[in-house]
């Protein structure tokens, strides 16, 4: 049994878009790359709404993927791999490098946790990340004068670039979501079940092709 901990915001969470409600399991991209995957694997979903990788929402409490991570990978050892795919909410206080830079700090944290003396280590085989860029936010969001990720389409479009560049510095592997997937158009945030079964079958070539 291959255990992987998929790490990340809303979108791995599954929120719906225009509802907030949550997609079922069979909707989420996690449980399409479950059911992909099938029986000789363990998907295990960590996704939280509003989390951001490293910087402090004093709005939104305890989101907080720095603290957050240590603990998740703690409590569900032991793991062959970390999805990590976070970065969107980041860019209400930075722009793509600063939520890119986020993502390889959250990189650093697992290398830290796994040579922490442990009972036993959190990655038996060693630590294997598969870093992916968010989707794109989509000009709609724009529109909203309150939104709080108004001002961060430009930047999003920017996240591909730079989170390869950290995948290759950390020796992760690297996938690009919004190369399958888009957000809605109804919120400019979260993606629709066709994205999400996109981004689950296309992840689920990437599992094979890291743990075999």
């Amino acid at each position: 049994m291959k255990n992987i901990l998929c790490f990340g915001d809303s979108n791995t969470w599954g929120y719906a878009p225009g509802t907030g409600a949550r997609f079922d399991l069979d909707t989420r991209w996690t449980g399409v790359l479950q059911a992909e995957l099938g029986a000789d694997y363990r998907v295990i979903e960590d996704g939280q709404n509003a989390r951001t990788s490293v910087y402090e929402d004093p709005w939104s409490p305890w989101r907080l993927g720095a603290e957050a991570l240590p603990i998740a990978l703690v409590a569900q050892k032991p793991l062959d791999l970390l999805v990590l795919m976070i970065g969107t909410n980041d860019l209400k206080f930075t722009d793509g490098y600063g939520a890119a830079k986020g993502a390889e700090r959250l990189i650093d944290l697992a290398n830290m946790v796994q040579a922490r003396k442990e009972s036993s280590p959190v990655f038996p085989n060693g630590v294997k990340v598969l870093l992916v860029s968010p989707i794109e936010l989509h000009p709609v969001v724009e529109g909203d004068p309150f939104g709080t990720l108004r001002n961060g389409v430009g930047e999003s479009r920017k996240f591909a670039m730079y989170y390869r560049h950290i995948a290759e510095a950390h020796g992760a592997a690297f996938f690009d979501a919004a190369s399958v997937a888009s957000p809605s158009e109804t919120d400019g945030v979260h993606m629709d079940p066709p994205s999400h079964r996109a981004l689950g079958h296309a992840l689920a070539e990437q599992v094979r092709a890291l743990l075999g």
